[in-house]
């Protein structure tokens, strides 16, 4: 069952099990079981951007949210927590503990390119040909939205409940960090609605 983001800051350290040496990433479970996280369990969550494909080219992509105090308070719960796991003992992951390790660390808190554009949270989920690597309803219409309705969606203009689990924590040369993919999503556009329309009304 999915958590809030409140009681897993207060349910203690994550466990980081043996880096898979062909993905790179090294799983998480916390108590021997997964971490299923409700980033809002209501439509208030938005993204500046659609899904977009990582540096491959290929169906990962990234989803980054804007940040909200909750979503704030998680990335720096999970950069203490994973920097301390990981500096603790550092050989667990590389054969060579890199002399930079305390630079290495990438947060999912992904700071604003320009002034006055608020920082976002990092999310992560496959976008294939014929499925996505997640679940999506449309909370409008009370229906699920299948892979072409999801790449051909508005995302900057939705509003998002999202549950997503912290799968693990990716090791490569440039770097290290969470992983949090997205588990399901509901969406909900926002109003088409012109905000002056009573305007029309006036004699």
């Amino acid at each position: 069952m999915a958590r809030t983001i409140e009681q897993f800051i207060a349910s203690g350290d994550i466990e980081i099990g043996a880096l898979d040496s062909k993905s790179r990433i090294a799983p998480v479970t916390q108590n021997g079981k997964p971490v299923l996280l409700t980033l809002s369990a209501s439509p208030e969550l938005t993204t500046p951007f659609s899904p977009w494909p990582s540096y491959d080219g290929g169906e990962r992509c990234s989803v980054d949210l804007r940040m909200t105090p909750q979503l704030g308070d998680l990335a720096d719960h999970l950069d203490e927590m994973v920097q301390r796991i990981v500096g603790a003992n550092p050989t667990t992951w590389f054969s060579k503990p890199p002399k930079n390790l305390d630079q290495m660390y990438n947060s999912a808190r992904r700071p604003a390119s320009k002034e006055g554009y608020s920082d976002t949270f990092r999310t992560k989920c496959s976008l294939r040909d014929k499925s996505a690597s997640f679940k999506a309803w449309d909370l409008e219409k009370r229906q699920a939205l299948n892979i072409d309705e999801l790449k051909n969606l508005d995302w900057p203009n939705c509003r998002l409940a999202i549950v997503a689990q912290l799968s693990g924590v990716y090791f490569q040369a440039s770097g290290y960090g969470a992983v949090v993919n997205i588990k399901s999503i509901g969406l909900r556009a926002a109003s088409a609605e012109c905000p002056f329309a009573f305007l029309g009304d006036e004699e």
